[in-house]
């Protein structure tokens, strides 16, 4: 039966780095029968190969009031399209991190909609999800607030953060399961777990294919470039400081996480710290551990925790003025030699335009001589050609 696999996530469970996989992929998947499709319409801060969004993304009409018409028409026209492509392949793939979390939210009615379709055209939904072990989901996405998000949060503290709870931090995975399947059934959610330690071949995107029925193999392109570059630690703290500045543009955000994030790819101390002390990260885990618990007995078969939870190896980020100004040094030497570089990239082609503005106006010198004597010029041109 032909099955439309939707990967929902969970956010910050390597989302990004499986959509670009995909679409890199998309010759070699396509020949083994999965075709993952790039839709003409594009959202602004989102990237291209969230090929899923439409199923949740909001339209907007000139005043800014959501313009549900709009969205009525977009989801009609890619789910068209994805019904058409089943005449040519056996499985569709689509991929957004924030269904997760819109699902739940914003589009309540996700699940009863795609049933109705399914159950309409005749094809089989097979939800793909990624669970993350809730305390370093909650760090990761305080990370991300951090980096990418707006004034609310991107300069709130880590302790203000943990006590503001915001509802779009949907931790409670069993309660989100248990919606998608009250609609599609257990049977049609693929449940894994991220982690080294619990990928296939301790790889990503094997595991990931693996949801597919697919392996790994020589034929497939993996980039190995980081696609959001992690702070943590001191960088954070530097980038969170300076979301403060009242007069700072995106621009000037952009700039400075650029530079934080290449400071911290070069830096020697690769031990990625947490804000969670072992003690911390243990009581909040607790809160979790009956209903993951449930989730392993449900959808892996087995009767114990979903994570391995081995909390003494934890390491609390701690304010260490020494390390700090050694890294605040390091920041400032990175952005001046960025700011240099570009000042001289600038001057080389001011400089270029200086002699291309020269040859320019003795152009226009010699030909305004020709156009002022124009016998003299043709004179000129048959002494030329006599010689």
């Amino acid at each position: 039966m032909k099955t439309l696999y939707i990967h929902i996530g969970c956010p910050k469970t390597a989302t990004t780095s499986i959509q670009y996989f995909c679409n890199e992929n998309k010759e070699i998947l396509s020949k083994n029968g999965v075709y993952f499709p790039i839709f003409e319409q594009k959202y602004k801060d989102v990237n291209p190969y969230r090929n899923g969004h439409f199923l949740i993304a909001h339209q907007y009409d000139s005043n800014g009031k959501i313009n549900t018409l709009d969205e009525h028409r977009i989801f009609r026209f890619n789910m068209d399209h994805i019904i058409y492509m089943f005449s040519k392949y056996n499985n569709i793939l689509l991929s957004d991190e924030s269904i997760w979390h819109s699902a739940h939210f914003f589009k309540k009615d996700l699940w009863e909609t795609l049933r109705k379709e399914s159950l309409k055209s005749a094809f089989k939904i097979k939800i793909i999800v990624y669970l993350r072990r809730q305390d370093t989901a909650l760090n990761s996405m305080w990370n991300q607030k951090i980096k990418k998000s707006k004034q609310r949060f991107r300069s709130m503290s880590w302790e203000e953060f943990i006590n503001t709870t915001p509802p779009a931090i949907y931790l409670n995975y069993e309660e989100g399961l248990n919606e998608i399947a009250s609609e599609l059934g257990p049977e049609n959610i693929i449940v894994h777990r991220y982690g080294k330690k619990y990928f296939k071949n301790g790889s990503i995107y094997d595991d990931f294919l693996s949801t597919l029925g697919l392996s790994l193999t020589d034929d497939y392109t993996i980039t190995t470039f980081e696609r959001n570059p992690r702070l943590s630690g001191n960088s954070n703290e530097m980038q969170r400081i300076f979301n403060s500045i009242p007069n700072a543009t995106k621009k000037d955000f952009s700039f400075f996480y650029h530079m934080l994030s290449e400071v911290s790819s070069e830096d020697p101390d690769t031990e990625k710290l947490g804000m969670f002390t072992p003690e911390e990260a243990s009581a909040f885990m607790e809160n979790y551990r009956a209903s993951n618990r449930r989730i392993m007995e449900k959808y892996f078969n087995c009767s114990e925790d979903l994570f391995k939870t081995n909390f003494k190896n934890i390491k609390k980020w701690e304010w260490d003025s020494r390390h700090m100004c050694e890294d605040i040094i390091r920041v400032l030497g990175n952005t001046t030699i960025s700011l240099r570089k570009e000042n001289e990239d600038m001057q080389q082609h001011i400089l270029e335009l200086e002699k291309a503005i020269e040859l320019q106006n003795e152009n226009i010198s010699t030909l305004k001589t020709k156009l002022k004597h124009p016998v003299r010029t043709l004179f000129q041109k048959v002494a030329d050609s006599t010689h």
